[in-house]
């Protein structure tokens, strides 16, 4: 790449990273501070598992420290196919211990008796694992990713 074509490349990321909403910004920054990566995969149109309309659900992949996650993220109707953001990705992963089963119910409003309450609690205890494992290391990085709202 030559020097003038480089020039550009800064130039243009400079006024990117200029135009950051605070919360875009407090994301990249995040990820910036503690090495982590994301690749957003080709999406597919489907229903979630918390929506009886269709999405485009993405393929994400979050890595820190030569650990990764992989995570489905959907998209909402409003922004279609729009490949999303590190922030709304880290905003929306689950940064909690969910707790028990009944516990989950109880908060999110899910009957006991119901199967897709059951697969929900059991994607967003893996995801929730899954994050533990990732992010948890000494406890502040976790702490930095749960202010992400």
């Amino acid at each position: 790449m030559s020097k003038c074509s480089m020039q550009k490349k800064i130039e243009s990321l400079s006024r990117k990273y200029e135009e950051l909403s605070e919360y875009e910004q407090q994301a990249v920054d995040f990820c910036n501070k503690w090495g982590v990566t994301m690749k957003v995969g080709s999406p597919k149109y489907e229903k979630p598992l918390w929506d009886d309309k269709e999405h485009y659900i993405f393929p994400v992949t979050l890595t820190k420290d030569g650990e990764s996650m992989r995570i489905k993220f959907g998209q909402s109707l409003a922004d279609g196919n729009k490949k999303p953001s590190e922030y709304d990705v880290l905003a929306a992963v689950c940064k909690y211990d969910i707790g028990s089963f009944e516990d989950f119910c109880s908060e999110f409003g899910y009957d006991e008796d119901s199967r897709k309450a059951e697969r929900t609690y059991k994607a967003c205890l893996k995801e929730w694992k899954d994050v533990e494992r990732v992010f948890g290391g000494d406890g502040e990085c976790l702490e930095e990713l749960q202010e992400i709202s």
